[in-house]
């Protein structure tokens, strides 16, 4: 631990240091300068100090004193934590009381039994402060300590520290008792093996993928989960074909009013676009909904320019494209994707549709920060929540400490717009529909008609590609690409159209890419 860091941990030493206080004289150490206050509250950045502090307590004087005052420190402000950072902040808890037992189980303390008794007085102390946490949200969740056994459980099994120790494994069997306490358990192991091995292959990582084959071997050994098949199939096990179930996303697809005269489905979900202030033609808007499965669905809806007649794909007028815009509380044509998502951010069905939607409100950035402030019991502020919410599972990301709220709704935005570029090239990949891939995710980059692996940020295996689809408006290569993949889909024209099409997008692939060779020479 660096001597400043070991410094402001010195004033436990005499009292119990407010939050305030200690955030002050920690935000000028060099490893926290860009954390703000409220990211070191919520996110327990005091914890990961103390931790450091404990493993190195050979190296470090603390003393009984400093000890309890550290943990009345923690205890004072760890209690009030919601569910989700209570599961977190336990789970570090035991892994830390593993770590001491671990580092200093052969350590000889002839010399110092006063560090040997403040190395027993923390195990004690933390022992205590989980149950602390624990026993105030069980009024909540009574089955909050089950939920956190099984959290440990399927992360020590599927990131061990050592892919290659085999000891390991036997920890399946250890904790049948523990991995078998719910009967929901088995779809949420089988979503994080899932999601585990996808990255594994996304690293080429072939140490972690053979670690995953021997532990899926074990399940099916042990018989007490049914590997599900999309898990049997990124193992190698079988083919999967796909799921037979019926999703809630095709339940709500099902249920939808289409008419047949335009082959649109008309929309009545509360749908809401979110741009800066400048922004006069809306290109994109989203909708959300949670499931009674514990399931997303995420809407991203896109103005459909193509609807408009507009004869060539050549880049007509922003004034002659405007009228797609989906302006708030007018009807309007839009091409919409659906995503139906679990809620460790598995991609469980999607769907393409024509639509005719009402977007209920046009907000711009500030306005988000606006309605989390004032917590409204209303539809926007669910909707902007649930937005946030699904955008902590979605491709192993979170929410990172931004400068301004501005910075968040925009990265929403960011987000579930390279979701919809990703699963959009992936269906013309797929099938063989001509469109402009990105060569990566960066909008000024270039463009080509091949596919290409392109990681925009999503930890799903069929994910590795990006086209721009959701600036029609103003874009030119959003426009082309709309254009094409509504001809192929919707219009389903022939393979000889397809082939003209294709011939027409590789003249404009070099356009554009001899147009961007002239914007990075200036």
């Amino acid at each position: 631990m660096s001597e400043s860091l070991n410094s402001v941990l010195k004033d436990f030493k005499y009292s119990v240091v407010k939050p305030k206080k200690f955030y002050n004289q920690v935000k000028d150490l060099a490893e926290y300068k860009n954390v703000s206050y409220s990211y070191f509250r919520n996110k327990n950045i005091s914890f990961d100090i103390f931790e450091a502090a404990f493993l190195n307590i050979c190296d470090d004087s603390i003393n009984e004193t400093q000890i309890k005052n550290i943990f009345k420190y923690l205890s004072n402000n760890l209690r009030e934590s919601d569910e989700e950072d209570v599961k977190l902040i336990v789970m570090k808890i035991d892994n830390l009381r593993i770590n001491l037992v671990s580092k200093y189980s052969d350590f000889d303390f002839t010399d110092t039994p006063e560090t040997s008794e403040n190395i027993n007085r923390i195990l004690d102390e933390l022992k205590l402060l989980k149950g602390i946490i624990i026993d105030n949200i069980k009024n909540k969740n009574k089955y909050i300590e089950k939920e956190i056994e099984f959290d440990m459980v399927c992360n020590n099994l599927l990131y061990p520290e050592d892919y290659e120790d085999t000891n390991v494994l036997p920890l399946l069997f250890y904790n049948l008792s523990v991995l078998s306490n719910s009967k929901n358990n088995g779809k949420r192991f089988n979503d994080r093996f899932y999601r585990a091995f996808l990255s594994a292959i996304h690293e080429k990582d072939s140490v972690k993928k053979k670690y995953y084959i021997n532990l899926a071997n074990l399940v099916r050994q042990a018989n007490i989960y049914t590997l599900d098949k999309k898990v049997m199939n990124v193992c190698g096990f079988i083919n999967y074909q796909g799921t037979t179930y019926k999703t809630k996303l095709s339940e709500k697809i099902s249920k939808l009013e289409l008419n047949p005269e335009n082959g649109r489905y008309r929309l009545d979900d509360y749908i809401v676009s979110i741009d800066n202030e400048n922004t006069s033609k809306y290109d994109d808007a989203i909708s959300i909904e949670k499931t009674g499965a514990g399931t997303f669905i995420l809407g991203i809806h896109i103005a459909d320019v193509y609807s408009l007649g507009i004869p060539t794909l050549n880049n007509e007028s922003i004034e002659t494209k405007s009228r797609a815009s989906l302006k708030e509380n007018i009807d309007k044509n839009a091409i919409s994707l659906f995503v139906e998502i679990s809620n460790t951010g598995l991609i469980i069905d999607k769907k393409m549709l024509m639509t005719n939607v009402t977007v209920s409100r046009n907000l711009l950035y500030d306005d988000v920060s606006k309605i989390l402030t004032n917590k409204a019991n209303d539809k926007l502020c669910q909707t902007v929540v649930d937005l946030i919410c699904l955008y902590n599972v979605v491709g192993n990301t979170r929410l990172p400490d931004f400068p301004g709220p501005s910075s968040m709704a925009h990265s929403l935005v960011q987000k579930y717009m390279l979701l919809y570029g990703c699963i959009v090239s992936d269906m013309a990949s797929k099938n063989n529909y001509p469109i402009l891939y990105q060569v990566d995710s960066n909008k000024t980059s270039e463009v080509t008609l091949n596919q290409v692996y392109c990681d925009a940020g999503f930890g799903d295996i069929n994910l590795n590609t990006y086209a721009r689809f959701t600036s029609p408006i103003w874009d030119l290569r959003s426009f082309i690409n709309q254009t094409s993949i509504c001809k192929c889909i919707f219009d389903r024209i022939d393979i000889k159209e397809k082939n003209e099409l294709k011939l027409t997008l590789s003249c404009l692939k070099n356009k554009i890419n001899e147009s961007n060779k002239k914007d990075s020479l200036q």
